[in-house]
């Protein structure tokens, strides 16, 4: 079986759903203080940890995953010129997106929510780059939250080469430091350094050895199939039963691990026959959904929940549902829109997809 095109066109399929699960995730309304105690609502709860908490949490080590991976996909030199090119390429895919999207929300946010207010440029940097706050601004501190994402991948690639010496050289036991730091939710303390998380290192660096060592992530996964089929019911029954108390946050990055896996086991079977019209335009507007459903949207549908669902387990459900579609088929719509307006400046915005 020819696992390399398999592999590519099941992430050609997958870019869309993950990344309307990462709307799943930013729709949550998990402020119980103010719906109530999370008891008080078995539907929306079972659902939005389904869809957001197991479905939704594997989006961005998916792509941390892949990010990795492909950097080093048929590297047969790994000097100076191939860094470059790939840094290059990834200067235009990614940080060119990144930044332009970051200023726009934040220059949006200003001259909409704070009156004018102009916050001071290295308050914008260390928003931009640190995903911190800005103090000055009063309704909302970081209204590009969300692009963190493309950050880290980007750090991610610059760090790349001593990615590859630790994997390489420690043959693959670096991984298992950072996915106990990736469990236990822990970063590295370099105070004024950007982009470090520990879900970046940790699912890049599998990517990075994957890659190094000739093999598809789904010959990789294949390896564990008994396993995961075993451990990931079990998992999520426990993740309902104990969330949000005790070592939650532990068994939750537990489930996305081997969901994660379960998702490279089970995929291909759908993928076999190919990807169609349909499925590479959704695949190419996924970044245009990424960017466009927060923080704006999701607002709106947190606040209808906090609002008029209070009390009413149905009624936040399905809120939570709707708001899901709207946004989604809303932020495809914008994407068509551009794309026939301006198809080169919607390319650089969407990360080179026109």
């Amino acid at each position: 079986m020819d696992y390399d095109r398999l592999q590519s066109k099941m992430v050609d399929f997958l870019r869309f759903p993950l990344i309307v699960g990462v709307v799943f995730i930013h729709l949550l309304a998990t402020d119980f203080a103010k719906l109530g105690y999370c008891g008080q609502y078995p539907i929306y709860y079972t659902i939005t940890e389904l869809l957001a908490c197991v479905f939704g949490r594997i989006a961005v080590p998916f792509f941390f995953l892949i990010g990795g991976y492909y950097f080093f996909y048929n590297a047969r030199k790994t000097d100076l010129n191939f860094y470059y090119n790939k840094i290059k390429k990834r200067c235009r895919s990614q940080l060119l997106p990144f930044l332009t999207w970051s200023v726009l929300y934040i220059t949006l946010y200003m001259m909409i929510f704070e009156d004018g207010i102009i916050a001071s440029f290295s308050d914008v940097v260390k928003c931009v780059f640190g995903n911190t706050r800005i103090e000055s601004f009063t309704a909302y501190p970081n209204p590009a939250f969300h692009l963190w994402f493309l950050r880290d991948l980007f750090v991610m690639a610059l760090i790349s080469p001593l990615i590859y010496i630790l994997v390489k050289y420690t043959k693959g036991w670096i991984i298992l430091l950072l996915g106990l730091m990736y469990g236990l939710n822990k970063t590295i303390p370099i105070v004024g350094l950007y982009g470090l998380s520990s879900i970046a290192l940790f699912f890049f660096s599998i990517g990075v050895y994957i890659a190094i060592n000739g093999k598809t992530i789904i010959e990789m996964a294949l390896r564990f199939k008994s396993f995961v089929y075993v451990c990931l019911p079990i998992l999520i029954i426990v993740l309902l039963l104990v969330k949000p108390w005790i070592y939650s946050d532990v068994i939750e990055r537990a489930t996305t691990i081997v969901a994660l896996i379960f998702l490279f086991v089970i995929m291909p079977k759908f993928t076999k026959q190919g990807v169609g019209k349909s499925t590479r335009f959704l695949s190419s507007c996924s970044f245009m959904l990424y960017a466009l459903h927060a923080p704006y949207f999701t607002w709106v549908a947190i606040g209808l929940t906090e609002k008029y669902a209070i009390g009413n387990d149905i009624l936040a459900t399905m809120i939570y549902l709707f708001s899901a579609m709207i946004i989604t088929i809303s932020s495809c719509l914008v994407y068509v829109l551009m794309r026939i307006i301006s198809p080169k400046f919607t390319a650089i915005i969407n990360c080179g997809r026109s």
